[in-house]
C-alpha cells in the first residue's frame, strides 16, 4: 500500500503571490496571468481544492432562544448551549459529536463534487 502525502491548503498557495510582471499582473509562483479569465483569488481557491479541501461559507444561525437552543437546517439540527459540560449537539433530536459532523459535512461536499464534475 502507498502512502500518499496530504497537502495542506497552506502548502498549495505556498510561494503563490501577485506580482507585477511588466505592465501585467502575475503569480509568483506559476504561469497565472491577470489577463486570463481567472480572477487571483479565483486561482488561489482552485489551487486549494486540488488539494481535496473545499471552501464554504457556513449558514448563519439565528442566535440562542429562549431555552438556550440554537437550530441550524430549518430544525433539524440544534445546538443545546445549556450543558453542565459545555454545548451538545443534536441531529432529530440523537446528540452527535462534533468529528460525526465534520466527517458527515465532508461527506456531502464530495458527493457534491463527484456529481459536480464527474466521477475521478
Amino acid at each position: 500500500m502507498s502512502a500518499t502525502k496530504q497537502i495542506t491548503p497552506e502548502q498549495a498557495i505556498d510561494g503563490h503571490e501577485l506580482e507585477r510582471i511588466g505592465h501585467d499582473l502575475g503569480c509568483t509562483g506559476c504561469n497565472w496571468s491577470a489577463l486570463g479569465d481567472e480572477s487571483f483569488a479565483a486561482h488561489l481557491v482552485r489551487l486549494i481544492r486540488e488539494t481535496g479541501h473545499e471552501i464554504v461559507r457556513l449558514p448563519e444561525d439565528e442566535g440562542e432562544d429562549y431555552y438556550g437552543q440554537v437550530w441550524l437546517d430549518e430544525g433539524d439540527i440544534r445546538v443545546d448551549c445549556t450543558g453542565t459540560h459545555g454545548r451538545t449537539a443534536h441531529i432529530n433530536g440523537v446528540e452527535v459529536r462534533p468529528n460525526y459532523l465534520r466527517r458527515t459535512a465532508a461527506e456531502f461536499l464530495a458527493a457534491a463534487r463527484l456529481v459536480e464534475e464527474g466521477l475521478p
